[in-house]
């Protein structure tokens, strides 16, 4: 249980610090707060979509695959796989 519970803080660990870079990203882009609001709803739903939790994204993969969130669920089904037996 030690080292799923480890893989899991740390699949989640690496989620939170990549959204945070995209939300700075996102920051130096715009001119004030309104229009970062505006826009971040486009920057978040294909991080949804393309995660591969809702359905399989199959052929996908090649057309967005630095999508940060479908490297946390990889990660998490590797862990549960892994040591969760």
């Amino acid at each position: 249980m030690g080292l799923a519970a480890f893989g899991y803080w740390m699949a989640s660990l690496l989620t939170i610090v990549a959204s945070g870079a995209m939300s700075l990203f996102l920051s130096t882009l715009v001119r004030d707060q309104r229009q970062a609001g505006s826009l971040s709803p486009l920057l978040l739903m294909p991080q949804l979509i393309l995660s591969g939790v809702l359905f399989e994204i199959g052929s996908l993969t090649a057309l967005y695959p630095e999508v940060a969130s479908r490297w946390a669920v990889k990660i998490s089904s590797t862990v549960k796989s892994q040591y969760e037996r």
